[in-house]
């Protein structure tokens, strides 16, 4: 068995997406939920994290916070990794904490439909504090 552990920055998209999956689904279970890797997007997901006695939540999964208009509406949950945490939550809860931060303000969001940052400033993070795993 090879121990050398990889460099997420030097995989390829879909080998990071993999790592990402893993290492949410190890994180969550800590929470005792159970993740399943969907093979093509469903309403968006990447996956679904079931937990007895809740509701199914789906769960798009992305390298950085991350906020799209198709994912609004749909009751769609965002997870992401800033530092060695993960975050968890709705992608309109994610649209809303953005919109007050004044992103929704940005070219980014206005002319090509999206938004995203790799290293959120602090007090975003202070502000995601609540979705933290």
């Amino acid at each position: 068995m090879n121990r050398e552990k990889v460099n997420y920055t030097q995989l390829n998209p879909r080998a990071q997406e993999n790592f990402l999956y893993a290492k949410l689904a190890a994180r969550m279970a800590d929470y005792g939920y159970t993740c399943l890797r969907l093979s093509d997007d469903y309403n968006g997901a990447d996956l679904i994290a079931l937990r007895e006695g809740e509701d199914a939540m789906q769960i798009q999964l992305k390298g950085r916070v991350t906020i799209k208009p198709e994912y609004m509406n749909k009751e769609l949950y965002m997870a992401f990794p800033i530092n060695s945490d993960f975050y968890v939550l709705l992608h309109d809860d994610l649209v809303r904490i953005c919109g007050d931060r004044g992103y929704l303000k940005t070219r980014a969001w206005l002319e090509q439909g999206k938004w995203h940052v790799g290293k959120p400033p602090k007090a975003m993070i202070e502000t995601l504090q609540p979705f933290k795993l």
